[in-house]
């Protein structure tokens, strides 16, 4: 979790996606949702549900500074 913040939902929108990005890649890289949960201080059930989002849109997590090749400018 983000130094001296103890709720998520008290995030900025921007820090929120990125905080969800980040679980779902931890997921993706290997770690358990129960480990995610833990290690980013999120609810459990939030992490399954963040996942299971990712999955039906089918979109490949992004970490802040890292633009997918779709939404770069040509």
């Amino acid at each position: 979790m983000i130094a001296g913040v103890r709720d998520a939902r008290r995030l900025s929108p921007e820090a929120q996606e990125d905080l969800r990005r980040r679980v779902v890649a931890a997921v993706h890289g290997g770690m358990s949702q129960a480990e995610a949960a833990q290690v980013f201080a999120v609810a459990p059930q939030s992490v399954s549900r963040w996942v299971q989002g990712n999955r039906a849109r089918r979109v490949l997590p992004r970490v802040a500074g890292v633009a997918s090749q779709a939404s770069r400018k040509r």
